[in-house]
């Protein structure tokens, strides 16, 4: 996998390149290699370079590829920063691939040191020239807007995700990143904090009674809004329909996040202008998205798991949503936000990037267990345990004999987390001083395309199966031991456990996305320090 660190450039190279966010995928500081594949007898070296005063990545003799120029475990699948900074010393003639996923499918943007374009031939290429300044002159810095370059030969087209680079020469290059746009800071819109609630209104006001106040939170230790009334009946606004008293003008932020709490159905709808007329963006309480309806709603599925009357962030990507399932529309101007249903609102807020957020802790163990878990099948409860000052939750198996002579464990647990927006698990495997027989672990989805099962088998690992999937029943070897005192492996060992749950989804289905984490399943264990990162 590509090494990727999370930096804030704060070079100037011209206003759309200064003071991005980026990721870094070759800067060559590590003295490896490993992020690159060649080809044609190509040979990669990590060297220091005197005139650069760094190390550098050495191309010689043939093609190389760092990420990958179709969806795999090694793409880059980056979806949010679509302007490539690099620095190149090339001697001679030299030809660049980017490859894109777009909405219109797989495209390749071609780079060679000449003046003027090419554009668009073959359906798939648009080729693109540098300038001959960026040959023969050493050390030289090339910046490209990719989505500008893809939508000047295809203006109804728009990148989707990108998956790598492909060069063809002999030469050096460091300093290899993608960057994206430069972001503006979050927008409040209600946080309640000024005990009013001003800018709000019911719509919908049949049956009568229905109340839109602000309270205070125990729970939250803060203000929040808080609807009542006839449940899904009622109507509530904040914002307006465009052109009338008290709508929102949002134009650069189309990332929404809001806190809620609710017990009962509850359906949002954002009301958006785009190039091509109005349109909401619905969200409700399913696992499965409706589409287009009526020709002017775009239906998402949240989850139902947001109605079990405990707080929840929750973050769309409005854009995105509405690209789904009409690529050729773009949101111009969001006005409003629509609720149906009773319930808690807090820190309505918009960002024009998904906001970073901190890992959020599911289980540590601390103070007995999180009321979040189950057991499915098998009769021993969830219990907490400590061993050398450690407490963990210890999740029982349940091995019996089958009457072939094969052994199996039934035993099923799970802990609730129905999260949108972060899709790293992570977990600390142990380490209780007995035994742990095999288990399998990991997490229920929802994706675009339905639900999903994605596990990881301590069985698989120690017999080298190959990952497998029966009609998205996904399951991998695991990534460390999780078994315990056999096969002279430590009891008291310890470690952590962590899997992109997206990556994993999409070796299976590359044009498959997570909407939620629903929740993790174990069938058995000593586990702790729970988190989706």
């Amino acid at each position: 996998m590509a090494k990727i660190k999370k930096v804030l450039s704060l070079l100037c190279a011209g206003a759309l390149f200064s003071s991005l966010q980026a990721t870094v995928y070759e800067d060559a500081e590590d003295g490896n290699i490993k992020r690159w594949v060649a080809a044609n007898n190509g040979v990669v070296t990590n060297i220091d370079d005197a005139q650069k005063g760094s190390k550098v990545i050495s191309l010689q003799g043939g093609s190389y590829v760092i990420g990958d120029l179709k969806q795999s475990v090694r793409d880059w699948n980056n979806r949010n920063e679509k302007n490539l900074k690099m620095n190149m010393n090339f001697a001679s003639y030299y030809t660049m691939y980017v490859s894109l996923q777009t909405t219109k499918g797989v495209r390749y943007l071609i780079y060679t040191p000449r003046d003027g374009n090419v554009g668009l031939r073959n359906e798939i290429y648009i080729e693109l020239g540098l300038g001959k300044n960026k040959v023969g002159n050493g050390w030289v810095e090339v910046l490209r807007n990719l989505e500008k370059d893809l939508t000047t030969y295809e203006a109804d087209n728009s990148i989707v995700a990108i998956n790598g680079l492909k060069i063809v020469g002999n030469g050096l290059v460091d300093d290899i990143e993608l960057k994206g746009k430069a972001r503006h800071p979050e927008k409040m819109y209600e946080d309640a904090e000024d005990g009013d609630t001003f800018g709000w209104q019911v719509y919908d006001k049949s049956p009568l009674g229905a109340t839109i106040t602000n309270v205070f939170d125990a729970e939250k230790n803060s203000k929040v809004i808080e609807l009542s009334g006839g449940d899904m009946e009622n109507g509530y606004i904040v914002g307006n329909w465009n052109g009338r008293p008290n709508a929102w003008a949002e134009l650069d932020r189309k990332t929404l996040t809001w806190d809620m709490k609710f017990s009962g159905g509850y359906g949002f709808f954002i009301t958006v202008e785009t190039t091509k007329g109005h349109r909401y963006l619905y969200y409700d309480a399913t696992n499965k998205n409706r589409g287009i309806i009526n020709g002017e709603y775009i239906h998402h599925g949240l989850t139902p798991g947001y109605m079990d009357g405990k707080w929840h962030t929750v973050t769309v990507d409005l854009e995105a949503d509405l690209k789904e399932y009409e690529a050729d529309n773009t949101i111009v101007r969001i006005t409003g936000f629509l609720i149906r249903g009773s319930g808690r609102l807090d820190n309505i807020r918009f960002t024009d990037g998904a906001p970073i957020l901190p890992e959020t802790v599911y289980e540590d163990a601390e103070n007995g267990f999180s009321d979040g878990w189950s057991t499915v099948i098998g009769n021993t409860p969830v219990k907490t345990e400590s061993h050398q000052g450690h407490n963990y939750i210890r999740l029982q198996e349940h091995w019996h004999k089958n009457d072939d002579g094969t052994w199996t464990n039934p035993a099923e647990y799970h802990l609730q987390m129905h999260n949108r927006t972060q899709k790293v698990l992570s977990i600390d495997v142990g380490g209780s001083g007995y035994n742990i027989p095999h288990y399998v672990m990991g997490a229920s989805v929802t994706t675009r395309d339905g639900v999903r099962k994605l596990l990881w088998s301590s069985y698989y690992l120690h017999d080298n199966i190959p990952a497998t999937n029966r009609n998205g029943f996904m399951v991998f070897p695991s990534p460390v031991e999780q078994v315990r005192g056999w096969f002279d492996i430590p009891v008291d060992k310890w470690e952590n456990f962590s899997v992109n749950l997206e990556e994993s989804l999409q070796l299976f289905e590359p044009n498959n996305t997570i909407v939620s984490v629903d929740y993790l399943i174990s069938t058995g264990g000593v586990l702790d320090n729970i988190k989706l990162k």
